[in-house]
């Protein structure tokens, strides 16, 4: 960092009922939204601003009822049965948000895509009972589909960090396409600079379910609470986001 540098820090909301909460939540149609990211960023501004949204170095997913927040890659939801799992949200990965899940026969509407930044809405049933909100993160999950009785959940985002192996950067300020020949879990770190060639160093990266991941999905772990201790095995924050910023003498 530089001398007098700002650097902008967005802590994701808990959803709010059905709407979707801070920094990208997609919202629920009868059901809850989805969470929102927590991230630190160059450019200040409204959360949702373009260029501030690509100048983001590092972004923890939110989670969403159905899928903890993703690390490399987001999760899709767990449906009630098998026989659903073409409607429920769909996970994010490190170039795209969630795919939108298929329409169920019965839904007046479909759950949407995720994207840059912004998870994906739930959609609507003829029976009033919606899809979940996807949650946000790097990439955004998608919202579920309308349902056809109770409620499909969201597809989780994916993290991202300036530096660790196996995340993939945008190509610069004005082009949002992630960098050429990178792919998720790619094993050359070049691909995870920031354009702004701010990095960390010694990354760790913990999934919402205490999975680490390096350029793969590794083992599992307790995960850190910022008040202090850890949560159990398994466990993780239930409400807002936060970020821990510590001086490390050198």
């Amino acid at each position: 960092l530089e001398k007098g540098q700002s650097l902008y820090v967005y802590i994701g909301g808990a959803n709010n009922g059905t709407n979707g909460g801070y920094n990208g939540g997609g919202s629920g149609y009868s059901s809850i939204g989805g969470g929102g990211a927590t991230d630190i960023r160059l450019i200040g501004g409204d959360w949702n601003d373009t260029n501030g949204l690509r100048s983001r170095i590092i972004v923890a997913a939110g989670g969403v009822s159905g899928a903890y927040g993703g690390g490399l890659k987001g999760n899709d939801s767990i449906p009630n049965s098998t026989d659903y799992n073409a409607y429920v949200g769909k996970g994010a990965n490190q170039t795209s948000g969630g795919p939108a899940p298929t329409k169920y026969s019965s839904a007046i509407s479909n759950g949407t895509a995720g994207s840059f930044g912004m998870a994906g809405n739930g959609g609507k049933s003829n029976v009033e009972s919606g899809g979940l909100g996807g949650s946000s993160g790097y990439y955004g999950g998608s919202g579920a589909s309308g349902a056809q009785s109770g409620s499909w959940g969201g597809g989780s985002g994916s993290s991202y960090i300036s530096g660790h192996t196996g995340c993939v950067a945008i190509t610069s300020l004005t082009n949002q396409t992630p960098k050429s020949g990178c792919t998720t879990g790619t094993t050359d770190n070049k691909c995870s600079i920031h354009y702004s060639n701010h990095q960390f160093t010694n990354t760790k990266m913990i999934d919402g379910n205490g999975y680490i991941w390096t350029n793969v999905k590794g083992s599992q772990e307790k995960i850190p609470n910022p008040s202090g201790g850890y949560y159990d095995l398994g466990k993780n924050n239930p409400s807002n986001g936060a970020a821990k910023i510590t001086l490390i003498a050198y």
